[in-house]
C-alpha cells in the first residue's frame, strides 16, 4: 500500500542521488563484511581456546582415574563424581544416583557440608534456567566434554 512508501521509516530518494548515496552504500557494505570477518575469527579463537582446554584437562594427571568422554545423559558424570566424592570425603557414604535424563542426585547424611560437595559436583552442571525468558539452556563446558556432564546436579544432606 501507498500508505507504507509514505510512512515515516522510508525514504524515496530521487534517481539523480546516484553516486553520493551509492558511495555511503559501499562504505556500509565494507564495513559490514569487516565486522562479519572479525566476529568469524572471534568465535574461532573462541573454539580453539575451548579446544585446548580440554585436551589439557584430558592430559592432567591429576585427573587420570576417571573416564574420559563427553556424555551428556549423566551416566559417565555420575561415575566420575562418584570417584571425586570418594576420593575427597573417605569415611562418608554417598549415594549418587541418575534418576532423569540429565539429572543426578547426590544424597548423604554425615560428613561435608553442601557447600564442599557442591564444589566438586558442580563442576558436571551444563543446564541452567533463565527464569527471565522461561527457559531451560545447556552448555557445554571442557570439564564435561572431557568427564561427562549433566544438566542438573542436586545434592542434599541429610540430617542424621
Amino acid at each position: 500500500p501507498e500508505c507504507i512508501i509514505h510512512g515515516p521509516q522510508w525514504k524515496i530518494y530521487p534517481k539523480e542521488a546516484g553516486f553520493a548515496e551509492g558511495w555511503r552504500l559501499a562504505e556500509l557494505e565494507k564495513l559490514a563484511s569487516d565486522l562479519e570477518a572479525a566476529q568469524l575469527a572471534k568465535e574461532r579463537e573462541e573454539e580453539a581456546a575451548f579446544a585446548r582446554a580440554v585436551e589439557a584437562l584430558k592430559a592432567d594427571a591429576a585427573y587420570a582415574d576417571l573416564e574420559q568422554g563427553d556424555a551428556r545423559d549423566g551416566a559417565l558424570a555420575a561415575k566420575n563424581i562418584r570417584k571425586l566424592l570418594k576420593a575427597a570425603f573417605k569415611t562418608t557414604k554417598f549415594s549418587v544416583r541418575k534418576s532423569e535424563y540429565g539429572c543426578i542426585y547426590v544424597r548423604w547424611s554425615e560428613g561435608p557440608s553442601e557447600d564442599e560437595v557442591s564444589e566438586i559436583t558442580d563442576r558436571f552442571k551444563t543446564g541452567t534456567f533463565d527464569h527471565y525468558s522461561d527457559c531451560a539452556r545447556q552448555e557445554d563446558t571442557p570439564w564435561s566434554k572431557s568427564f561427562g556432564g549433566a544438566e542438573y546436579v542436586f545434592t542434599s544432606r541429610a540430617e542424621a
